[in-house]
C-alpha cells in the first residue's frame, strides 16, 4: 500500500480551499435552508413580511460566516 504525501492527503481531503470556499458553501447551504423552510411554511415573495425577509437574509449571512470560519479552521490544521 502506497503512503500518501501531505500534498496528496490535502488534495484528497479537500483541504487548501480556505475561508473563501467556506463562504460559498455556507451561503449555498443557508440559501437552501431558507428555500426549504419557505416551501414547508408556504411562504412566497408575495406574502413575506419585511421581518421575515430580514430573518432569511440573517440565516444566509450566518451560514456564510460559519462556513468561512470552518474553512479557515480546516486550512489552519
Amino acid at each position: 500500500m502506497k503512503e500518501l504525501s501531505v500534498v496528496e492527503m490535502n488534495a484528497v481531503s479537500g483541504a487548501g480551499w480556505g475561508p473563501f470556499a467556506g463562504i460559498g458553501i455556507g451561503a449555498v447551504a443557508g440559501f437552501l435552508s431558507v428555500l426549504i423552510t419557505n416551501k414547508l411554511t408556504n411562504q412566497t415573495y408575495a406574502n413575506r413580511t419585511q421581518e421575515q425577509g430580514k430573518t432569511n437574509a440573517g440565516i444566509i449571512a450566518t451560514s456564510a460566516l460559519l462556513g468561512a470560519l470552518s474553512g479557515a479552521v480546516a486550512e489552519a490544521r
